[in-house]
């Protein structure tokens, strides 16, 4: 079976020693050894988010950690600044406590490089005092509940233990890299992708100035088929990236730059998308794409595999 390169908006790429720690036997989620676990992610989480506040751990996507923040946020006026960084958490600098930012919601399964099942919600104290007040029914994502035992060392809920592991182990190589070589490296393949693109006289989705640094999204060009490219992509390449979604369907592909990838892999799934377009009649100028993403590179600094897959 030809082994996937992903790069798509999540899940991501994941290094081998992430993945191993998924395999370690299963331990008890109300138990001193999990409360060690739980108590350490969410305290190095802390340093990630910018926060002295509270970070809570839900068995959910980054839709979940949404859910539990509106379903407390939602009430009278003055406004409350939820901020939805599920695809932007750790990518990027971030400051929630400078930026007086209520709830900021995250996922395991994007720039920290692990698989789905965790969703990380950081709450502020102002945002807390709304919580309580609000006296609305919820359940799963009850905030209060989940703070009441994790004050305990536990989750209120069963969680996913071994993703609650491989974040362990994810977080471990997203500090030993270092936050400010992470920024730098998500930069760098953002960069060097929209170089690609813009060489090959196609064009970036979003403006100047707003770019992510972690998705793009490429408008597909008059001539060229959106899902005959995605497929082809897949099926001849093993390269994996997004098309678009609800009214952008067939109009756009979504290109992830973030999980365990190298430049190398950022080079070869740019070789093959030329490939693709090229068999497909799209005319462009030989090497178009990898040279200029090649360019960046040797521009901008050491050609090195990131820490996450050491």
């Amino acid at each position: 079976m030809q082994k996937s390169m992903l790069f798509i908006p999540g899940p991501v790429a994941v290094s081998e020693p992430v993945l191993a720690a998924m395999a370690k036997p299963l331990i008890n989620h109300r138990g001193p050894e999990y409360a060690r676990l739980l108590h350490s992610i969410a305290e190095r989480m802390q340093s990630i988010f910018a926060t002295t506040g509270d970070v809570l751990l839900v068995g959910a996507s980054g839709t979940g950690s949404l859910e539990g923040a509106m379903s407390g946020a939602i009430g009278d006026h003055p406004a409350y600044v939820v901020v939805d960084s599920v695809s932007g958490l750790g990518a990027s600098e971030f400051k929630m406590d400078e930026w007086k930012l209520d709830i900021v919601c995250a996922a395991s399964q994007k720039a920290l490089a692990c698989p789905p099942g965790l969703a990380m919600i950081a709450v502020s104290s102002r945002a807390w005092k709304k919580i309580k007040a609000n006296k609305a029914p919820r359940f799963y994502f009850d905030l209060e509940k989940h703070k009441e035992f994790f004050d305990k060392g536990e989750p209120p809920w069963t969680p996913p233990v071994s993703v609650a592991f491989a974040l362990d182990v994810a977080i471990e190589l997203y500090e030993r890299e270092g936050a400010r070589n992470v920024w730098v490296r998500h930069a760098r393949y953002t960069d060097a992708l929209h170089q690609a693109i813009k060489a090959l006289g196609m064009h970036i989705f979003s403006r100047d100035g707003v770019h992510s640094v972690t998705v793009t999204g490429i408008l597909t060009p008059q001539g060229l088929d959106n899902k005959t490219v995605l497929t082809k992509l897949r099926d001849e390449h093993g390269v994996v990236i997004s098309g678009g979604q609800g009214k952008m369907a067939g109009k756009m592909w979504r290109w992830g730059t973030m999980g365990a990838v190298c430049e190398a892999d950022m080079v070869a799934a740019l070789g093959a998308f030329e490939t693709v377009i090229r068999q497909m009649g799209y005319p462009f100028e030989d090497g178009a794409a990898v040279n200029a993403a090649l360019d960046v590179f040797g521009r901008t600094g050491k050609k090195q595999r990131p820490s996450q897959v050491a």
